[in-house]
């Protein structure tokens, strides 16, 4: 195989990471008014990834702001109401990327 085509230990894991098959699921650990603590002991999520968290009545996303041994800090994008310690968190596979053109010179564009 030329060394040019050989894929290092890195790429592989950001290969597996985005394409595959296999879901993750953590546990919320603690809320907070702002935060919620959850669960990581795979060591599966990192800054930037988006997580689904069931609650009460629906799934609540969130953005994992922060990481550390076992566990990471969520920002959720919506009330913290009925989510509860325990509640099943599932680890979606890559982080929310934009990309600007040149196209989007001269445009406003609404973040949310």
């Amino acid at each position: 195989m030329a060394a040019s085509a050989a894929l290092n230990q890195n790429d592989i894991r950001t290969l597996l990471r985005r394409f595959s098959p296999v879901s993750v699921f953590g546990a919320v650990d603690s809320v907070t008014d702002l935060a919620i603590r959850v669960e990581d002991r795979l060591g599966a999520l990192e800054v930037g990834a988006r997580v689904e968290i069931e609650t009460d009545s629906d799934r609540l996303a969130a953005e994992v702001v922060g990481v550390s041994r076992g566990s990471a800090i969520c920002l959720p994008f919506g009330s913290v109401g009925g989510v509860r310690r325990g509640a099943k968190v599932a680890f979606n596979a890559a982080s929310s990327t934009v990309r600007p053109s040149a196209a989007w010179l001269g445009r406003i564009v609404d973040g949310f």
